[in-house]
């Protein structure tokens, strides 16, 4: 075993993840773009990606959802998301996503979705997201 072989990855570590969030995903362009009309001003998609999580969320927040960056890899996989359900949950990096349980919509994807329509913000997706 050579010395530098214990600071190499385990591939076979299941990595937890403890929250799943549903909602709806976003690029980065798409939430900056709704961003920077929400502010008055240009914002860069990844450069301004606070600014960009706080002049959203100050928005959506009386809608009692959330808006966080999201994707394991900043920003090559990255997307941002409006976040109708959270919950706690046991799971891993890397799972079966046939084996992590979606969420039933309600009431909040409701509201979220007639919220992007009257934002002018369409190009976003139904999605599921394993959290840290």
């Amino acid at each position: 075993m050579s010395a530098l072989s214990k600071y190499q990855p385990n591939t076979a570590r299941r990595i937890p993840r403890r929250n799943r969030w549903g909602g709806f995903a976003m690029s980065p362009d798409t939430a900056g773009a709704w961003a920077s009309r929400l502010l008055g001003e240009e914002l860069h998609p990844i450069h301004d990606l606070h600014t960009i999580c706080k002049v959203v969320l100050n928005v959506v927040r009386p809608y009692r959802v959330n808006f966080k960056i999201i994707g394991e890899v900043w920003p090559a996989e990255g997307q941002y998301m409006l976040i109708t359900q959270s919950a706690k949950f046991d799971g891993y990096k890397g799972m079966d996503p046939s084996s992590i349980p979606e969420f039933e919509e309600g009431e909040l994807e409701t509201t979220a979705r007639r919220l992007l329509e009257e934002q002018g913000t369409s190009d976003v997706m139904r999605h599921f997201q394993l959290g840290f």
